[in-house]
């Protein structure tokens, strides 16, 4: 009887390590995840690059543009000789990257690179002056620095398509800092702690890596499950955004991020099917020498 019970309290104590292991690994996913996203721009400037968002907001301007002409009077080719599409690709990787540099301070950092478009209204409103004796009085300059303000402000609103502007305003960014470091101690912290209950469920039955193989299993099932679920059913697809460069790099970032989480899925699922094979192999071939 009382081998019995040990056994039976053996087997509690594995489960019971096996299904922490699950939630733990699980866990220090989050963090590889998080830590990825927060803290390098290399996802983010990998999408803009891919889903040819400079191409998308290039088109998106030349549209507006030409529609605001009917109020401002301004023609769209004065901006547009400006924004080419190597223009806006420079100046959204610049954005991107500067607001991760900044990440810790929680504020985005402004600086002149949008001056070329309000140069191009100046020269435009000077250019039109002199050809039509415009005197450059009050109302001049009123005119003229709206018009600036108004053109850098469509220019940056169209080429911020991962909203940090947005984030800033509602209070995100400030704590996308705050985020990055719970992430790494998610990382570090369920990783260390996952090590540990591995090593007792080791040290629990030394011979059997069984109970391992089981929870590397189980979370690699969960997140392949789930993950594969969403790319067959295309339901990040499905998402209604009505700028066609924030849609493209959004549903890039949030399929590349699927992948990846996909592919951990598979490589966790390989690791604990290999466990349990090598758990079969060793056990017949230790029964047949006993």
């Amino acid at each position: 009887m009382s081998a019995k019970g040990s056994s039976g309290r053996g087997m509690i104590v594995r489960l019971i390590l096996s299904v922490l292991l699950v939630f733990f690994v699980l866990g220090t996913v989050a963090g590889v995840v998080g830590t990825y996203v927060l803290g390098s721009p290399s996802l983010l400037l990998s999408q803009l690059e891919k889903q040819n968002a400079a191409e998308k907001v290039h088109s998106s301007l030349q549209t507006t543009f030409e529609t605001q002409y009917n109020t401002t009077a301004i023609p769209a080719e004065v901006y547009m000789d400006v924004i080419t599409v190597d223009w806006l690709e420079h100046q959204m990787a610049h954005q991107v990257t500067m607001a991760y540099e900044n990440l810790h301070s929680g504020k985005l950092y402004t600086d002149d690179s949008l001056l070329a478009v309000s140069d191009a209204v100046e020269a435009y409103f000077e250019s039109y002056a002199e050809e039509n004796d415009f005197e450059k009085d009050e109302t001049y300059t009123q005119k003229l620095e709206e018009m600036r303000n108004a053109a850098e402000s469509t220019v940056q609103n169209a080429i911020d398509v991962c909203h940090f502007g947005t984030m800033e305003k509602a209070g995100i960014f400030s704590k996308l800092s705050t985020l990055l470091q719970l992430s790494r101690v998610a990382l570090i912290g369920c990783g260390v702690v996952s090590v540990v209950l591995g090593a007792l469920l080791c040290w629990t039955r030394p011979r059997s890596r069984y109970w391992l193989g089981t929870s590397l299993f189980a979370s690699g099932a969960l997140l392949t499950t789930v993950t594969a679920a969403i790319l067959g059913s295309s339901a990040i697809q499905r998402f209604s955004l009505k700028d066609p460069a924030v849609y493209a790099v959004f549903t890039g970032i949030m399929t590349a991020l699927t992948q990846l989480l996909l592919a951990i899925g598979i490589l966790l699922l390989v690791i604990g099917f290999a466990l349990w094979g090598s758990n079969v192999f060793f056990g017949r071939s230790h029964r047949k020498n006993a």
